[in-house]
């Protein structure tokens, strides 16, 4: 499944393609609506924050994925929570309360940074639920270096985070997406100079 972003001229360079912070800004920015948070679970009760929140009527994704592992001395395929203890939750900013989410038995707290929870990429959350609705299940080592460059795409950032093994390891890569999207999203401090 191939996903793109369309945008005004305006971003393009000379050869047609985005520059370096048209580029970011496709990632990150989706248009006004309903956006997907992230929210974290209590200590192994994500599933018991899934069910609770689904039962108030909220749309959440909670990926999973199939690894092999070693039961009985054979291997076989368990399902494994791809974030442990995080899952995603669809909320209409200024509709929905967020004060129920916070409250609900199972969740510790909505993500964000500061006071106020930080919407979560669409492009991305959609695309990891079409691959995993596909039965995209097998996780591999990485190939590369973990000091790699930022992805450039929704679809480059799955990748490089379905390609880690441990789950510790895609959680930190999740919000790693999840800060520099946040850094992408604020108004820069600096004003330019008159000269």
């Amino acid at each position: 499944m191939k996903s793109s972003v369309v945008i005004g001229r305006r971003g393009l360079d000379h050869g047609g393609r985005l520059n370096e912070n048209e580029r970011e800004e496709a990632f990150m920015s989706e248009p006004d609506g309903p956006h997907w948070y992230l929210v974290q679970a209590r200590p192994r009760q994500a599933a018991r924050a899934v069910a609770n929140l689904q039962q108030q009527g909220y749309r959440v994704f909670h990926p999973q994925i199939r690894v092999e592992q070693l039961r009985r001395g054979r291997p076989a395929l368990v399902e494994q929570s791809l974030f442990p203890d995080y899952l995603f939750i669809r909320l209409q900013p200024g509709v929905d309360n967020y004060g129920p989410v916070r409250s609900t038995r199972g969740v510790l707290q909505l993500v964000g940074f500061g006071t106020a929870p930080v919407p979560f990429n669409a492009a991305f959350v959609e695309m990891l639920q079409a691959r995993l609705d596909a039965q995209y299940a097998a996780v591999s080592t990485p190939d590369h270096d973990s000091a790699h460059a930022a992805p450039e795409t929704p679809n480059q950032a799955l990748d490089d985070i379905l390609s880690l093994a441990e789950p510790h390891e895609r959680i930190r890569a999740l919000m790693e997406l999840l800060h520099r999207q946040m850094r992408v999203a604020r108004p820069s401090a600096t004003r330019p100079v008159a000269t």
